[in-house]
């Protein structure tokens, strides 16, 4: 996730962070949280946009909010995502769910070669 900015990474990018720990930045400070699941979610309309769902495991005593989160990874990067809190466990694992939907740029056509001129 390092080598250009982007607002949203593609899933193809976010995938080889599964179960790698990430540092959440909230108001009261910091949780570890992993990347437990990275989903692709069924296309609709329009057909160049990318759609799928991060899920994240934490521990904490109370859940976060649902807001926009900084999360951090000393070899990926830094990003921006919008977490809800989806589910929690007894035991107090807490699980927070992001929604990804990111316009896919057009594949570039390719240039054909110049043909010769016609010759009479």
């Amino acid at each position: 996730m390092n080598e250009t900015p982007e607002l949203l990474p593609s899933l193809d990018r976010l995938k080889p962070w599964l179960n790698a720990r990430f540092l959440l930045r909230h108001p009261g400070g910091t949780l570890e949280v992993e990347l437990i699941e990275a989903v692709a979610l069924a296309r609709h309309r329009p057909p160049e946009a990318e759609k799928f769902s991060l899920l994240f495991r934490g521990s904490v005593d109370r859940p976060l909010p649902q807001r926009i989160y900084r999360l951090e990874h000393p070899e990926a990067g830094g990003i921006d995502l919008f977490l809800v809190p989806v589910a929690s466990t007894e035991s107090g694992v807490r699980h927070y769910e992001a929604v990804i939907n990111r316009e896919v740029p057009p594949p570039v056509p390719s240039r054909s070669p110049t043909p010769e001129p016609l010759r009479a």
